[in-house]
């Protein structure tokens, strides 16, 4: 379809190529051959008069119109994708829909085996697709933009503070934080003191290759202690396997550690250090605000959270 002279199909052309800046990723994503992307590209140069993405060594970098174009096209290209899908009504027992998510390690082991279940007896036909919480590309990306506008997830769930203010919201469920240690640690017995969790070793999360840091580390940083580091893994649910056996002690929220009490000898003790509660919240495109679809998807999520 044309519109004032423009084929409209060039314009997920020119979406994808302003997210992946590469005409190779992008005939990847499309599922097309480079030539085809590239005569795609000639041809919006020629509509908009306009390089759009200039070759620097083996990148490319958008001129100043692509950049302005950038936003407006995805939300046009979002907008149509949610009035293509709308429904007159969603009727869960029949609908037949995938919902990608993106969510922590932590998030999808307490919360979506309940998920599951439940979508099993009021939803059979709904899938879920979890995917790891992205790290963006360009370290000046939100989280949550990444999720949601260059990797296309329908919904992204992360801990309040990095909320972003450019999709809407809604808290999820609220967790605190404990401590774990092996059922035979020398050095614990029924409490665990201050002057213990700085000394002995602990197990931690850190990612992108410890430049990022898990909220209970920045935390524990804010306070002032300072802690013995023994193992650093990038996932929350390792950190009960990997203490078993050792002197080591591990920080993480208290449902994972409850959970994880129950399959590997561990004991959970009180935190000396007051971290503040988390808070989980789930984040979506405001143009989805009335997506039905959506709607009852994010109340199932209420409903199995407040159950936990």
């Amino acid at each position: 379809m044309r519109f004032h002279r423009l084929d409209l199909n060039l314009l997920i052309v020119l979406d994808t190529l302003l997210t992946e800046l590469s005409v190779s990723q992008t005939a990847t994503r499309l599922h097309l051959g480079q030539p085809a992307i590239s005569a795609a590209l000639a041809r919006l140069r020629e509509h908009f008069e306009d390089e759009l993405l200039i070759p620097v060594g083996r990148r490319m970098v958008p001129t100043a119109l692509a950049q302005n174009l950038a936003e407006p096209v995805k939300d046009i290209l979002q907008r149509t994708h949610s009035v293509v899908n709308t429904r007159p009504q969603f009727n869960p027992a029949e609908a037949q829909r995938r919902f990608s998510i993106s969510v922590s390690d932590y998030v999808a082991i307490i919360l979506f085996p309940a998920v599951n279940r439940a979508l099993a007896e009021q939803a059979p036909g709904i899938q879920i697709s979890l995917r790891q919480t992205p790290i963006p590309q360009a370290r000046v990306t939100h989280p949550v933009t990444e999720a949601l506008d260059r990797r296309n997830n329908d919904f992204a769930i992360i801990p309040e503070e990095y909320h972003s203010e450019s999709h809407s919201r809604e808290p999820i469920m609220e967790d605190t934080y404990s401590c774990i240690a092996w059922n035979e640690n020398k050095f614990i017995e029924d409490t665990l003191s201050l002057e213990n969790y700085q000394k002995l070793n602990h197990a931690i999360t850190e990612f992108d290759d410890g430049r990022i840091h898990a909220r209970e580390s920045l935390a524990i940083e804010h306070l002032g202690y300072k802690r013995s580091i023994g193992t650093i893994t990038e996932s929350f649910s390792q950190l009960p396997d990997l203490i078993v056996g050792t002197q080591m002690i591990a920080t993480v929220q208290t449902r994972l550690a409850k959970l994880y009490s129950k399959r590997l000898p561990l004991k959970i003790l009180k935190s000396p250090v007051e971290i503040p509660n988390v808070v989980e919240i789930i984040q979506w495109h405001k143009f989805r605000d009335y997506d039905q679809a959506m709607i009852w998807f994010r109340a199932l999520l209420q409903n199995v959270a407040e159950k936990l």
